[in-house]
């Protein structure tokens, strides 16, 4: 935890912050509006979804046609594997940030929380490659799998979220007490 307090510093987390943001609003839109194109319809990724069924796969693949299922494994296979690192990262360092002046910081299963997201992320692109590699002959099984990895997913991001915005509180309103205690002492001197 040493290692994670020293490079936990708001540069890096920003640099972070805007990898992240060029994943999420500039690479992920670019290949799937290829895939979109090739569909003729706008088209929602496995990886957006919080569960599917196999009916569900099976038509997002068929209406994906052979070029939007390589366009679909190159960004499962590639893009995807370092997302989680980009994410993943930047979450616990900002956890890490947000949490380190607090009375009760000590403990690090504040940081599993991103560390599961990204593990379930990892899970969730493995098998859906798996999925792009078996169709059409998609097992039930491997669906329920992968929707299941998806939904575990989601549920640790949003929770890393929710840490996030509650640790941020708790800092705004020890900020806001400090502030007040120091003009406090400032108009008695």
């Amino acid at each position: 935890m040493p290692f994670l307090k020293k490079i936990a510093a708001w540069p890096i987390i920003f640099v972070l912050f805007v990898i992240y943001l060029g994943f999420s609003l500039w690479l992920f839109p670019y290949y799937q509006s290829q895939i979109d194109d090739l569909a003729g319809e706008p088209l929602t990724a496995l990886d957006l979804r919080m569960q599917y069924s196999p009916g569900e796969v099976k038509d997002l693949m068929a209406q994906m046609g052979k070029e939007g299922r390589a366009i679909n494994r190159f960004i499962s296979g590639r893009i995807d594997m370092i997302y989680p690192l980009v994410y993943g990262l930047f979450l616990i360092l900002l956890l890490v940030r947000l949490s380190s002046t607090l009375k009760y910081h000590r403990g690090p299963w504040l940081l599993l929380v991103p560390i599961l997201a990204m593990l379930f992320d990892y899970l969730e692109n493995f098998q859906v490659l798996r999925m792009l590699r078996q169709y059409p002959d998609i097992s039930e099984e491997l669906v329920a799998f992968s929707s299941l990895m998806s939904s575990l997913k989601w549920l640790f991001v949003l929770a890393a979220l929710l840490l996030v915005v509650i640790l941020g509180i708790l800092q705004g309103s020890i900020f806001i007490r400090n502030k007040r205690a120091q003009g406090k002492r400032k108009s008695q001197d």
